[in-house]
């Protein structure tokens, strides 16, 4: 059961340090916003974390730009987004700080960080609960990460003689 409470604490974390993303580019490079359908995708942080603000982006090459965004996101993006983006940049209200790229690129490192923890965690409850084979995760309502809570608590449902205990267990009845 704290293997569930860490990934719970996990995501709280990974929450905070998506809003601080979201508040550096606010400084750095604030109209990226509107030019991306969200900060936090593969691409979004392979830009961030390479070219931390608008002035950095201002000043690449459009060839490596273009690169960039195209390789990060698959194809998505292509020369056009990269001109977009550019321009963008040049034309910013963001004011360049380097000690604020320098924490922005590191945000990211640890958000990229975290989502490998938490997809690790998440594959093995799913190898545990596959092992345990319990209808629970087919309740309406109940995932995944709920259902093996309330195994984690509860342990073996044979355990009790009809639901009136279940619940006396828990503190329902």
């Amino acid at each position: 059961i704290s293997i569930l409470y860490h990934l719970g604490g996990l995501h709280n974390i990974l929450r905070s340090l998506k809003s601080s993303v979201a508040r550096l580019v606010n400084i750095l490079f604030p109209e990226l916003e509107k030019l991306l359908p969200t900060l936090h995708t593969a691409s979004s942080y392979a830009l961030l974390s390479e070219l931390p603000s608008a002035k950095h982006i201002a000043e690449t090459h459009l060839t490596h730009l273009t690169n960039l965004l195209y390789t990060a996101s698959k194809g998505h993006y292509d020369r056009d987004k990269a001109i977009q983006i550019r321009e963008a940049a040049r034309n910013s209200i963001g004011t360049y700080m380097p000690a604020k790229a320098l924490e922005l690129k590191h945000t990211i490192k640890l958000i990229k960080e975290f989502n490998t923890e938490i997809a690790e965690i998440e594959s093995a409850i799913q190898s545990i609960m596959d092992k345990i084979d319990s209808p629970i995760t087919t309740i309406p309502g109940i995932s995944l990460r709920m259902g093996a809570m309330i195994i984690a608590e509860v342990g073996d449902f044979n355990n009790f003689d009809s639901p009136d205990k279940i619940l006396a267990f828990a503190g329902l009845s």
